[in-house]
């Protein structure tokens, strides 16, 4: 018995010495790999320098739902940083500037045509930032104000036609105090993505602060090649064993009745809120074990 380094195309036998392939055997093991990989599925995004393309599966379902609801904030993601000390607002602009130069999602607007639903990445973004005085009314504390005009920001629709599709906003409340607000699309991003933007957006800021090159490495796939990837994948006989999969798991499924504390209304509202609170540490690890025995993961226990 023996093995085989696919990479150098180098055999091995028992006692480990190297046994070279000959030409014929090592273009039988090409092919063979080339045909294993295939059957998987490439795992590799390609860059195709794209400035319009397909969108993502679930790019389509959020401008399905953007036209079938019309104009809505449903979907936007605000979230806010209150900056106190001093705040260099030229470098902050210059690194919000660099932040939507460098993500392409944020450059991103959707066109449809014959109801085929496209990514159009611009070139040139807009000046990100805007700025503001905290507006007081009378009857309001200033935490108060600042909670409506963060609410106001977050709240304003976007078209996802036109773009951008994400809005940055500067309140000020003080010569050292500050509240930056960034309201962004879900349909160009998510949490996960959240967290990368903030990190960039802190490395640029003290990069243009320091008058420096900053240390991010160049991202050279956007979500156009993304989204070829997926449609690559997700076609023919795979994309039919998938269905036919959920099909069959799903059939006979019966509607979710919660027992709520009140009747739902006909037509969704939309207004929601949060309630937070802790969940103890030996009650995590049961769920955690309870996950873990189901191949799921934390949120879907917790979810059911």
């Amino acid at each position: 018995m023996g093995s085989v380094d696919s990479n150098s195309g180098v055999a091995s036998n028992s006692n480990g010495a190297p046994k070279r392939l000959t030409p014929a055997q090592q273009q039988l093991l090409a092919l063979r790999l080339q045909r294993e990989r295939t059957q998987r599925g490439s795992g590799v995004i390609t860059a195709r320098r794209q400035t319009v393309g397909p969108v993502s599966y679930s790019q389509e379902a959020l401008l399905f739902l953007d036209r079938l609801i019309g104009p809505s904030a449903l979907y936007n993601s605000p979230f806010c940083f209150r900056l106190r000390g001093e705040l260099d607002v030229p470098a902050l602009n210059r690194s919000l500037q660099a932040l939507v130069e460098r993500h392409a999602g944020l450059r991103t607007r959707f066109a449809e045509v014959d109801g085929v639903f496209s990514q159009v990445l611009e070139a040139v973004p807009p000046l990100p930032l805007r700025t503001a005085a905290l507006e007081v009314s009378a009857g309001l504390s200033p935490e108060q104000a600042l909670q409506h005009q963060l609410s106001q920001i977050a709240c304003t629709p976007f078209d996802l036609a036109r773009g951008p599709l994400y809005r940055f906003e500067l309140i000020r409340l003080g010569p050292c105090d500050h509240a930056l607000a960034l309201v962004i699309h879900h349909v160009i991003s998510d949490g996960w993505s959240r967290g990368v933007l903030v990190r960039d957006l802190g490395e640029l800021y003290a990069a243009a602060v320091e008058s420096r090159d900053s240390s991010l490495t160049r991202i050279d796939i956007d979500s156009i090649d993304f989204a070829h990837w997926q449609r690559e994948q997700l076609q023919g006989e795979k994309l039919d064993a998938l269905t036919s999969y959920w099909r069959g798991a799903l059939a006979g499924a019966e509607p979710l009745s919660l027992p709520v504390d009140r009747a739902r209304p006909a037509q969704p509202t939309h207004r929601g809120a949060v309630h937070t609170f802790a969940v103890p540490a030996d009650l995590v690890a049961a769920l955690k074990r309870i996950a873990l025995a189901n191949d799921a993961t934390l949120f879907i226990v917790f979810l059911a």
